[in-house]
């Protein structure tokens, strides 16, 4: 699945395994090794960087190959106070369920006929780049072995990936996923580029109960022909006079003014859609 939570991926993802130093690589003398896929039943700890609203997440993820599913929780602390929702993909049923945690309101949709399933693991026209040692390399127990995969400017469209995919040697249990992806301006799309890293990883599935929908589960309204209206004349004028320098110094810097100038933004009626929008290279 992928994007996200596309392709081999989903972007709609610390421990020991994955935010250890790297203290050394061992590059495979005798072999290259082959793309693979990743394990077809998993539950992991995951945290992920939506590059879209410029947030952390925190939450948990489960891989149901066998059953084609997919369960992720996830929390994150933006502008807005604390949001917590959960996320169910039910491919064979054709449906997404999207829940809030704090109201436990409940609504699904459907997912969209173009976006079937499929199974994830590291992509085949990827190059293997080496293997290297995660964590302190003193004892068996505090280092693993890791393959490193890099997929560079992998076309789909008029966009174009760079990737690079950190897997455990043996069972290729995903640690790290870092994509790039960039409009053919070269400008940096924020909607499909993703940062995940895992830990915690264990292989099958630990509660299928997470899979349960809750009685009061409804359809999402539909979404309305028109967007939202535009941020007021007063919040365009904050948004320039506090964030253009950085703006022009491209979306990260501009985000990182948003948030330290949330105060002001919010005085002058502007809305987390209208700041997100101001920070979007393709505006």
């Amino acid at each position: 699945c992928a994007t996200k939570h596309q392709n081999l991926i989903d972007p709609n993802m610390m421990s020991l395994i994955v935010m250890s130093a790297v203290l050394g690589s061992a590059f495979a003398q005798h072999q290259f090794r082959k793309p693979c896929k990743f394990p077809t039943e998993w539950t992991a700890q995951e945290t992920a960087f939506n590059y879209a609203t410029n947030m952390v997440e925190h939450g948990m993820y489960v891989f149901d190959g066998a059953n084609e599913r997919i369960y992720r929780s996830a929390y994150d602390t933006g502008p807005n106070g604390p949001q917590a929702f959960t996320r169910i993909l039910l491919f064979k049923e054709h449906r997404e369920y999207n829940i809030d945690q704090r109201t436990r309101a409940c609504t699904y949709n459907a997912i969209p006929a173009d976006r079937t399933w499929e199974t994830w693991g590291v992509p085949v026209n990827a190059t293997f780049q080496r293997q290297t040692i995660l964590g302190v390399s003193v004892g068996a127990a505090n280092w693993i072995t890791a393959d490193v995969f890099a997929l560079q400017n992998a076309r789909a469209g008029t966009t174009s990936r760079t990737a690079t995919f950190y897997v455990t040697n043996d069972e290729c249990a995903p640690i790290s996923i870092q994509v790039v992806a960039r409009t053919a301006d070269g400008y940096m799309n924020l909607d499909q580029s993703l940062s995940m890293t895992f830990e915690n990883f264990v292989l099958g599935i630990e509660n299928p109960n997470v899979f349960n929908i809750p009685d009061n589960c409804r359809e999402a309204p539909r979404p309305g022909p028109t967007p939202g209206p535009p941020p007021s004349a007063k919040c365009t004028a904050q948004l320039q006079r506090d964030c253009s320098a950085a703006k022009s110094q491209g979306p990260t810097q501009c985000f990182t003014c948003l948030r330290s100038h949330q105060t002001d933004l919010r005085a002058a009626g502007c809305t987390p859609e209208a700041e997100r929008l101001y920070c979007d290279p393709r505006n």
